[in-house]
């Protein structure tokens, strides 16, 4: 189930296959809590999503920048990378 979930962010997250319409997700698309837990809780086997945070990223160092948000937003022309996913399944 773990890795369904991971597959499933990887994908919906992807610039060039994601977002809502399979064909790449959008520059300067916002990327929310919400529509990220309704992906998840589509995917076979999960029941629920008790917590789903999200960090901005540094690819360059690896490090996490700032506290968790409900939104990411991006700048106008800026286009979303997905960074690794933590999925914990209980």
């Amino acid at each position: 189930m773990q890795q369904r979930a991971i597959d499933a962010l990887d994908r919906y997250l992807n610039p060039l296959v994601g977002g809502a319409d399979g064909t790449g997700w959008p520059f300067d698309a916002d990327v929310n809590v919400a529509t990220v837990t309704q992906l998840l809780e589509s995917v076979d086997g999960v029941e629920r999503v008790e917590e789903l945070l999200l960090f901005e990223y540094d690819l360059r160092t690896g490090r996490r920048l700032g506290s968790a948000k409900d939104v990411i937003r991006l700048d106008r022309q800026s286009l979303f990378l997905s960074a690794s996913h933590q999925v914990v399944v209980r």
